[in-house]
């Protein structure tokens, strides 16, 4: 009987091991994506609030080359209807081999309604939110 109740414990702590030892990739996984999805709200955010300075700190747009010029770009949008973010919804998002690419349903103040997608990836060792105005997917009507 003793030897059975031992068995029985080992094989149910070998069970429990196991058990850990497939959920523990599965949570670094779950870390990931909310490291890349906590940088694209807090740019969504940032941009919705019209903070520049994070804003810059943590995008890189396409059509600028310096930080500076970026700055500069924002500040003439600032007071832009068809520039000023209203709501977002993140609607999906896929893994890609150094980051992630959220596809966000955006609302403007002027009440223009887009399908974009944003590239979250690592830039000079920092996440960074890629803008390319040619990932407008879609105005919604």
């Amino acid at each position: 009987m003793k030897k059975l109740i031992v068995k029985s414990t080992m094989m149910l702590l070998f069970s429990c091991l196991l058990c850990l030892g497939i959920q523990l990739p599965n949570t670094v996984k779950a870390n990931e994506v909310n490291k890349y999805q906590s940088v694209m709200v807090q740019y969504l955010e940032a941009f919705k609030n019209y903070d520049i300075d994070t804003i810059v700190d943590i995008s890189k747009d396409s059509r600028t080359v310096t930080k500076e010029e970026y700055k500069n770009m924002l500040m003439e949008f600032k007071y832009d209807p068809n520039q000023k973010l209203k709501s977002y919804e993140i609607t999906g998002s896929r893994k890609i081999d150094n980051g992630e690419i959220f596809s966000v349903k955006t609302e403007f103040l002027n009440g223009a309604i887009y399908n974009m997608e944003f590239t979250v990836s690592y830039i000079d060792n920092k996440l960074m939110v890629s803008v390319r105005p040619d990932r407008v997917l879609s105005q919604v009507v």
